[in-house]
C-alpha cells in the first residue's frame, strides 16, 4: 500500500478551512451560552452589600476554578481575583485560561518559581564560569570544569540507538524502538515517524537541511528517548510522550540522564533553563547554545560521561556550565 503524500489541490483545501471557519464562527452567529458557573455566582453574590460583594466573587471564583467568574468583580479588581485563581489551581495551564493577557506572565513566573528546585536538593553540583572573549572556549572550560571536552563513555555508547538506512535501532528489553524517514512529493520535506514493536506511536513532518531532524534515539534510565529538531519544532519524545507539548514549552533540547533522572534544555517565553526530574533548575539564561554541525556543535548543551554541560547567556555575560551528581 502507497502511505505516500498525494499532490496538494488547493479545491479542497479552501473548502475544509471555509468550512472550519463557519463553524468557529457558529457561537458568534447563535449567540454565546452563558456560562452557569458565572450565573451560579452571581446569584450567590447579588443581594450582599458592595463591601462584602468582591469577597464572595473571589471565593466562588476559586472553588469552580473559573477565570470567567471574576469578570464579576468589575475591571478594577479583577486581575486580584484572577490571580487568587491561578495560585489555587495548582495548574499552569489555567495561564492560558486567564481572559486578561497582562496577568498570564506573572502566572507563568508564579508557577516556574514553584516548580525550580535547587542544585544541592537534587543532590547534584553546578559548576560555571564566565566566558573571556579573548581566550579560546575550550582553553577556558579546561580551566573551569578540570577536565578535558566531555566524549560519550562505554556506558553511554552501550545506551545508544543503532543507525540504520532510514533512521535509529534501539532495544530496551523486550521491546525494540525504531525511527524512520518517509519521503513526501515535497523536496527535503519528510515525515518521520516512531515505532515499538513495529507500531506507530509518534509522527513529525520535517525538513533535512544540513542535518537530519532525526537527531538519535537513545536508552535513558530505561526508557526510550528521540531527538527530533528540524530548525523549526525541537522536541523530544521520552518514553512516548511529547515533552515540549506535555509541558507547554517553545522547545525541548539536548536530553540526557543524571542519578537515573531526565536532564534537558527547555524553552519557554524566550528563555531558556535546564529541566531536571521534571523540575527546573538553577537560573534562567537569555539564550543556551542549540547547534548540531560544524564548530558550534562542540558547544552545544549535552550530556556525556555522567557529566551534562551547555554554554548560554545571562545578562548579556557568557557562562560556561557543568553539571553533574555530587
Amino acid at each position: 500500500m502507497d502511505h505516500r503524500l498525494g499532490p496538494l489541490r488547493p479545491g479542497p483545501l479552501v473548502s475544509i478551512a471555509l468550512v472550519f471557519l463557519l463553524a468557529g464562527c457558529t457561537p458568534l452567529l447563535s449567540g454565546a451560552r452563558p456560562d452557569p458557573a458565572v450565573q451560579a455566582a452571581r446569584r450567590a453574590c447579588a443581594h450582599l452589600p458592595q463591601t462584602e460583594r468582591y469577597a464572595c466573587i473571589e471565593e466562588q471564583a476559586v472553588r469552580a476554578l473559573d477565570p470567567e467568574i471574576c469578570r464579576l468583580a468589575g475591571i478594577a479588581i479583577d486581575d486580584a481575583c484572577l490571580q487568587a485563581i491561578y495560585q489555587a489551581a495548582n495548574d499552569p495551564s489555567i495561564c492560558d485560561r486567564l481572559y486578561l493577557r497582562g496577568v498570564r506572565p506573572a502566572c507563568r513566573a508564579y508557577y516556574a518559581a514553584a516548580a525550580t528546585t535547587g542544585v544541592e536538593a537534587a543532590g547534584l553540583s553546578w559548576r560555571e564560569c564566565p566566558a573571556r572573549p579573548d581566550v579560546e572556549e575550550w582553553r577556558q572550560a579546561e580551566a573551569c570544569f578540570g577536565h578535558p571536552a566531555l566524549a560519550w563513555d562505554d556506558a553511554d555508547r552501550a545506551h545508544a540507538g543503532e543507525r540504520t538506512a532510514h533512521g535509529y535501532r534501539l532495544a530496551i528489553g523486550p521491546d525494540v524502538y525504531e525511527t524512520r524517514a518517509i519521503a513526501t512529493p515535497i523536496p527535503s520535506l519528510s515525515v518521520y515517524a516512531l515505532s515499538v514493536n513495529g507500531r506507530l506511536r509518534k509522527l513529525f513532518l520535517g525538513r533535512f537541511t544540513t542535518y537530519s531532524p532525526d537527531l538519535d534515539l537513545v536508552n535513558l534510565a530505561g526508557r526510550a528517548a528521540w531527538t527530533f529538531d528540524d530548525g523549526r519544532l525541537a522536541t523530544v519524545v521520552y518514553n512516548g510522550v511529547d515533552l515540549r507539548t506535555a509541558n507547554g514549552f517553545e522547545a525541548v533540547y539536548a536530553p540526557y540522564a543524571l542519578r537515573d533522572k531526565l536532564i534537558f534544555v527547555a524553552r519557554q517565553d524566550d528563555q531558556y533553563f535546564v529541566v531536571y526530574d521534571g523540575r527546573r533548575l538553577g537560573p534562567v539564561f537569555d539564550h543556551i547554545l542549540i547547534a548540531y554541525c560544524c564548530e558550534p556543535a562542540a558547544y552545544s548543551a549535552r550530556g556525556a560521561s555522567g557529566r551534562y554541560t551547555l554554554w548560554g547567556e545571562r545578562d548579556s555575560t557568557r557562562y560556561m556550565v557543568e553539571i553533574s551528581a555530587r
